[in-house]
């Protein structure tokens, strides 16, 4: 599962709604599952409160480091 932060964190990067529709399909779900973040300028911070959040499911993080080799630096990232 791919969650980039808290409701409002995640649904600013990810879209309106989609914490909660990932909330709602695992709310049942009994098989184990890893949660993964790419953690980057706009929610670095918040990501103690996600791991809070989500009590006993492991998660994989990726930072998120912009290259010149890639282009131009934008906005959205570091």
């Amino acid at each position: 599962m791919s969650i980039d932060g808290p409701e409002e964190v995640n649904d600013d990067i990810r879209g309106r709604g989609v914490y909660r529709r990932i909330r709602e399909n695992l709310k049942d779900y009994e098989a184990p599952f890893i949660i993964t973040s790419v953690l980057n300028r706009r929610n670095w911070r918040e990501f103690p409160r996600l791991v809070e959040e989500w009590p006993g499911v492991p998660f994989y993080v990726s930072l998120h480091t912009p290259s010149k080799a890639l282009g131009p630096v934008t906005r959205s990232c570091w």
